[in-house]
């Protein structure tokens, strides 16, 4: 069964909330979800939660031998593991699932190492002889939508917090020391990218951004937009169907270049408090914050800060982000109907009086479910 299946019924339902301005999980068309990060025992691994998206990322950086002359930068590698088990919407196939790995993995390299994320310049241990290799390991575990985002967020995470060896060069010999020999150095960090997706519905330029595992299926196309904390664009992926105009995609721009500002502090935070934590050797209960998933970057994302922010700047309309659809102020609307009470079945003229300012089934809750039965 191909990954893009999904019922007549099911795809028609979801467009139809779309047109209207709505999702399943009432969010906003702008809003994103509420994600998490958190560190384990170990440097340099985390695991992040978008959502429902689950994700585990571990940065090591070793030593290697390269037998390039003019090699002076450090080497990257991205392996990232995806199985079929990982989507509980769907199965998709071999193919779809080959094509999925090849897409993140291009995705990590241009937003984290054609970008200059990372110094590489720094990682030269001896020119022509060794550099260190970063190498980045992704394991996908749940994923339900836009994990362009959720890896690229896992990898940066762990970049923040991880640290290399110090080296000692004798002769033609490399020799790795160990924690309790020397203190391991940080890795220099040049900006944050941060990933931000948008989805395209089918003959609209209008998006959402953060799609859902459903909503990934029924939409036309996505673009994912990679900017730093600088707001300079680090990298851009466009996958799907969708014919974009230049105006759709400097407003996404924008939209992006904002979200970036918040994300990158909350996530530079986020790795200064777990590595003074580990300064103080404070043990922390990795599996004790898993149970509880304590909210440790949903503040950033809550309440639609982003969409009323960039409303304020006049990246949005004041209004909805969604446009109103021709249909959805045209829908007829239900006349009050009044039941007689008892006391005017017994007037002796057998007229009903109604009073105004009584309430009967054409209260506002019936109006609401009124209008909601126009919808299906």
């Amino acid at each position: 069964m191909d990954g893009s299946y999904v019922s007549i019924a099911e795809k028609d339902t979801y467009l139809r909330f779309l047109k209207y301005g709505q999702r399943e999980d009432k969010r906003a068309a702008f809003d994103y979800r509420d994600w998490q990060v958190f560190y384990t025992k170990d440097p340099g691994t985390c695991v992040v939660y978008l959502g429902n998206t689950t994700v585990m990322c571990t940065v090591k950086v070793l030593p290697k031998r390269t037998w390039k002359t003019t090699q002076v930068r450090g080497l990257s590698r991205v392996d990232l593991s995806l199985s079929a088990m990982s989507f509980s919407k769907f199965q998709p196939s071999r193919q779809r699932l080959r094509t999925i790995r090849k897409q993140l993995r291009q995705h990590i390299k241009s937003s984290i190492f054609w970008s200059k994320c990372v110094d590489d310049e720094s990682l030269c241990i001896s020119r022509g002889k060794a550099v260190f290799q970063v190498h980045i390991s992704i394991d996908v575990i749940h994923a339900d939508g836009n994990l362009f985002d959720a890896t690229c967020m896992a990898a940066v995470a762990c970049l923040l917090n991880t640290q290399r060896p110090e080296i000692i060069v004798e002769g033609n010999q490399i020799l790795a020391l160990s924690t309790f020999d020397k203190t391991p150095i940080p890795l220099q960090i040049n900006h944050i990218p941060v990933s931000t997706t948008f989805g395209f519905q089918p003959a609209s330029h209008f998006a959402i951004v953060d799609p859902s595992g459903k909503e990934e299926i029924v939409l036309n196309g996505a673009l994912t937009i990679v900017v730093n904390q600088n707001g300079e664009i680090c990298g851009t992926y466009k996958h799907g169907m969708a014919a974009l105009p230049v105006e759709t995609i400097s407003r996404c721009a924008e939209i992006a270049a904002l979200r970036a500002k918040d994300v990158a502090v909350k996530l530079r935070e986020l790795a200064e408090n777990d590595s003074s934590r580990r300064l103080r050797n404070e043990s922390v209960d990795f599996l004790d914050n898993l149970r509880r998933r304590l909210p440790t970057g949903a503040d950033t994302e809550k309440d639609g800060s982003i969409t009323k922010r960039a409303q304020t700047l006049g990246i949005l309309p004041a209004a909805s982000a969604f446009p109103q659809h021709e249909s959805a102020h045209i829908l007829p609307k239900r006349e009050e109907v009044r039941l007689p009470d008892e006391q005017d079945l017994s007037d002796e003229e057998g007229e009903l009086s109604m009073d105004e300012d009584e309430e009967g089934l054409g209260s506002e809750e019936e109006t609401d479910f009124l209008h909601s039965a126009d919808l299906e």
